[in-house]
């Protein structure tokens, strides 16, 4: 559930810059926009999955409990 928050997360503000990003190139070169519009948008979604998996492991799941010094871990 995590990775699902921290996905939506990244979508919604990266999708926020890459729309102001489209009305500035519409005003710009109105034949250039939409598909630059259309490449940021899936771009986000795709690029967006691998770095809400990063973030998730690296920092939101909880480590595995070490062993105190002079025990031995069992095997898993």
């Amino acid at each position: 559930m995590r990775l699902l928050i921290v996905y939506v997360a990244i979508v919604v503000v990266v999708e926020a810059i890459a729309v102001r990003l489209g009305f500035y190139l519409d005003r710009v070169s109105p034949t250039f926009a939409v598909p630059m519009a259309l490449a940021l948008f899936f771009g986000v979604l795709w690029v967006g999955w691998p770095i809400a998996v990063y973030i998730t492991e690296r920092w939101l799941v909880p480590a595995e409990p070490k062993a105190p010094l002079g025990q031995r871990q069992p095997p898993a």
